[in-house]
């Protein structure tokens, strides 16, 4: 596996899942550039990263790190980075100041 740590903009409104033994995960793409092009990353993020991941939204800027693969994507025939998130750092300030809000709410 490769640590990769990117930097984009959220291309897909966050979609919480579950998988096969019910455990909670989140999914969502970005879009990073990578010299002069543009590559799209397909995010999933469990626990914690998971719930941070679902509180993005469409536009918003985010830094995360995770371990990546890189694999094609046939219906728009182009690269695209899979990562698994282990960290997350949302760069909007309402992002945050949402976040914080609920959880003071909790």
């Amino acid at each position: 596996m490769i640590a990769v740590l990117i930097h984009g903009r959220v291309l897909t409104e966050p979609r919480v899942s579950n998988g096969a033994n019910n455990r909670p995960f989140t999914t969502l793409r970005m879009r990073v550039h990578a010299d002069t092009e543009a590559i799209t990353a397909a995010i999933v993020g469990f626990d914690a990263v998971g719930e941070q991941m679902a509180a993005l939204s469409i536009g918003d800027l985010a830094s995360i790190a995770g371990t990546v693969t890189v694999a094609s994507d046939a219906s728009a025939d182009s690269r695209v980075l899979r990562i698994a998130a282990t960290r997350l750092l949302p760069l909007n300030a309402e992002v945050v100041v949402r976040r914080t809000n609920e959880e003071s709410k909790a």
